[in-house]
């Protein structure tokens, strides 16, 4: 009978510790919209991840190419310069979201062949290409964001 009594508090002890790693479990999914990459990070799907650092670097290279943060929804939209696009190579999404909170997203060349050829990219005076990320939507909870690109 003890070593039941063990047995069932063991079990219940895992079981509850379990919902607490799966509570803290980080996601990030992002694909080509129009000229755009969107980005989407979350913990569940009603708890967004505010404010985690993005960083877009060439699958095939390892070439940092983009870092950025999300919005107070979890968003983050950037549209990749010509020049990377046209390589061919796979792009890959990695979030940080804090305290090793860490997931990573692959978009595929033949996603990013479909990205309109007239995706800007202008040159600031310090040799770096700055890409405005939009936010459509107005108002007190979005904050506009800002990308770079790093040559």
């Amino acid at each position: 009978m003890r070593y039941c009594i063990s047995g069932i508090t063991t079990l219940l002890l895992l079981l509850g510790f379990s919902g607490v790693s799966w509570a803290h479990k980080v996601n990030v999914f992002a694909y080509v919209d129009g000229d755009s990459i969107q980005a989407e990070a979350y913990f569940t799907r009603s708890q967004k991840v505010r404010f985690g650092k993005l960083t877009i670097t060439d699958l095939a290279t390892g070439e940092k190419r983009l870092e950025g943060t999300t919005n107070e929804q979890g968003l983050f939209r950037f549209q990749p310069d010509q020049t990377f696009v046209k390589r061919g190579n796979a792009m890959n999404i990695l979030l940080n979201a804090g305290e090793g909170h860490q997931s990573n997203w692959e978009i595929a060349p033949e996603e990013l062949a479909v990205l309109s050829e007239s995706t800007p990219s202008a040159k600031p005076a310090d040799g770096q290409t700055a890409i405005a990320a939009q936010t459509s939507q107005a108002g007190p909870e979005k904050r506009e964001q800002s990308a770079v690109i790093m040559d």
